[in-house]
């Protein structure tokens, strides 16, 4: 807070979240002006005010949006369905005269923080005000942790429910193909999944996968000259783990993607990308490259793609 701000960015209230409204303005407090790039700085601002209670995107049910053109409007769908994954929040879309700062968006969210968030935020559903699970219990009453056991009947089941073996993986070249519908042969990647469906396309029949309950693995196939374009993934970190073949990743500054720090990697290289930070990569070797792509939660919403990304206004 400050006299200029006399309110809370966020607020969490017993089990909920109120986000105050983020404006289109970038980290330096400075309007974005060109209409699509305002939506992608509005949200970029409302997922750093839901991190200050512990939450993201995942765990938003309800928004506003203020914007100065009701125009805007189909836009913001667009870009809504890019950074929501179903069943999306409800919305609200106002047009106003004005917003501070000559800012074009304002959103403003509402929701209760899922596991992930009341594990950040080190808060229990049934915690009282103060967040402090040793409170909530009688003085002179110990606290003793819960734990879960495993079944052992049938071990032999146990394991074999357990197991994604490389023989019964699937290469899936279909899943990203709209990007290479869009941009060439030189986006066609395969998706080979283990654990989870990843962020695009909706694998839930696939009986070859392991469900996922906190992270996601699957191996990535790039031919020789591939190119995985810029996007984002706003809500989750991304690791990229080389296997077989040499990577380029570049990593991409959030206000002007044009500006990129690169690095070569190779076999058993890693590189762990954070949440909200554009990368892109390519297969600089003579061969297919082959890695590993872990993302940090049970099922990501979906990547954007910035304004510099040749996938730019590409949907599935």
């Amino acid at each position: 807070m400050s006299s200029a701000h006399p309110y809370s960015p966020a607020l969490a209230v017993g089990d909920l979240g109120f986000v105050s409204g983020a404006l289109s303005v970038d980290a330096d407090g400075a309007a974005v002006p060109r209409r699509s790039e305002a939506l992608t700085a509005a949200m970029d601002r409302l997922i750093e005010r839901l991190a200050t209670v512990g939450m993201g995107l995942a765990d938003v049910v309800k928004t506003t949006y203020f914007v100065t053109d009701v125009s805007l409007r189909e836009e913001a769908n667009a870009h809504y369905a890019q950074v929501f994954a179903e069943p999306r929040p409800a919305r609200s879309f106002v047009e106003v005269a004005a917003l501070p700062y000559g800012a074009t968006v304002e959103i403003e969210a509402i929701g209760p923080p899922g596991p992930s968030a009341l594990t950040r935020a080190g808060r229990r559903p049934d915690r009282d005000r103060s967040g402090d699970i040793a409170a909530a219990q009688p003085k002179g009453t110990a606290v003793t942790e819960q734990t879960t056991t495993a079944p052992t009947t049938d071990l032999e089941v146990l394991i074999d429910s357990c197991i994604a073996s490389r023989d019964t993986r699937y290469e899936d070249w279909d899943t990203l193909g709209f990007q290479a519908a869009k941009g060439g042969d030189r986006f066609k990647r395969a998706q080979i999944r283990y654990i989870g469906s990843g962020a695009t396309g909706d694998h839930s029949t696939d009986t070859r996968t392991l469900p996922s309950e906190h992270f996601t693995f699957s191996n990535m196939r790039l031919p020789a000259g591939a190119v995985g374009p810029e996007h984002t993934h706003h809500d989750v970190e991304e690791v990229f783990f080389v296997l077989e073949g040499t990577l380029e990743v570049a990593v991409h500054d959030v206000e002007d993607g044009t500006k990129v720090a690169k690095r070569v990697l190779g076999y058993r290289d890693l590189i762990r990308v954070p949440a909200g930070v554009p990368r892109s990569l390519t297969n600089v070797g003579d061969t297919d490259a082959l890695m590993c792509v872990i993302i940090g939660t049970q099922k990501p919403q979906l990547p954007t793609y910035p304004p510099t990304s040749e996938m730019y206004g590409v949907t599935r």
